[in-house]
């Protein structure tokens, strides 16, 4: 075996462990939203506090907990097959949700002080 050999085969393993820990981070996510959307009252009780509605943000955390699990999935099998296919949907879903989050980071520092002045207005 080759040294470029060897080190691509490193670099499959490596991504599949990366993505294996990606798939487990989002079973728990995924596990947690349904945890809250069941049983809201051992969730308020275990953190201690009730804030939030937490209708909507035990949905977001179910949801984002599937998506996490679709592109972990998606890695996994692709650098275990050498599938390109794969690969390529692996690389342009992580790209879309690369420009997700910017975007959201964006909208939300920008429009931070337009909520302060709502607030103050309640």
């Amino acid at each position: 075996m080759s040294a470029q050999e060897s080190c691509l085969s490193l670099i499959k393993y490596f991504l599949f462990v990366f993505n294996l820990f990606f798939f487990v981070l989002g079973s728990l996510i995924f596990c947690f939203g349904i945890w809250i959307l069941i049983d809201k009252t051992s969730f308020v009780s275990f953190v201690g506090l009730a804030f939030v509605p937490l209708q909507i943000w035990s949905k977001v955390l179910a949801i984002s907990g599937i998506f996490t699990i679709g592109i972990a999935l998606l890695g996994c099998v692709g650098a275990l097959k050498e599938l390109r296919c794969l690969l390529g949907l692996y690389f342009g879903m992580l790209l879309l949700l690369f420009a997700t989050q910017i975007t959201l980071g964006i909208l939300i520092s920008t429009q931070r002080a337009q909520k302060r002045q709502r607030l103050n207005e309640l």
